[in-house]
């Protein structure tokens, strides 16, 4: 079994997300599952960017992670007349983009995904997804609803979420 874990965050990084998203990846390893990280370029932060190996950074197994080439609009942020603009929402298209493209050629498996957005666009490709739900949005409460009852979704793992 062959599992996609497709995040939109940049690895390595500070944040907490990103050292549960690794130490997951390392325990599907540990339990036999080829795994492979798909992220995003991203520029990194100078204390980011000092970081040679990911694993022994963060201290857990190897696993194959793939950096998709997308545009870092990010960067455009550092430019106080830009900051109008929602950049978020473009790296976001960007990722979708080269991320259906790459698993397009890529041998079928799961895709683990923590993102609604993501969830939503590949149960549309019939793939077999496992959505990591952490709270729910009133705004997205159909999508939920419509996800779990429809046949391309195939497992929702709940987490601090009360039903």
């Amino acid at each position: 079994m062959i599992l996609y874990y497709l995040v939109n965050v940049r690895i390595p990084s500070e944040r907490a997300h990103c050292v549960q998203i690794v130490n997951m990846c390392s325990a599907f390893k540990k339990q036999g599952i080829e795994i492979e990280l798909i992220v995003p370029f991203r520029f990194q932060t100078s204390r980011m960017a000092a970081v040679k190996d990911v694993f022994s950074y963060f201290g857990v197994e190897k696993f194959k992670i793939k950096r998709l080439p997308t545009i870092d609009f990010f960067i455009f942020y550092r430019f106080k007349y830009l900051s109008f603009l929602n950049f978020s929402r473009v790296n976001t298209l960007f990722f979708w983009l080269t991320a259906l493209i790459y698993l397009s050629f890529k041998k079928r498996g799961w895709i683990f995904v923590r993102q609604e957005d993501l969830a939503f666009l590949f149960s549309l490709t019939k793939s077999k997804i496992i959505y990591e739900v952490h709270r729910l949005p009133e705004s997205f409460m159909f999508f939920y609803i419509s996800f779990v009852f429809s046949s391309a979704a195939s497992a929702l793992s709940v987490v601090g979420v009360s039903l």
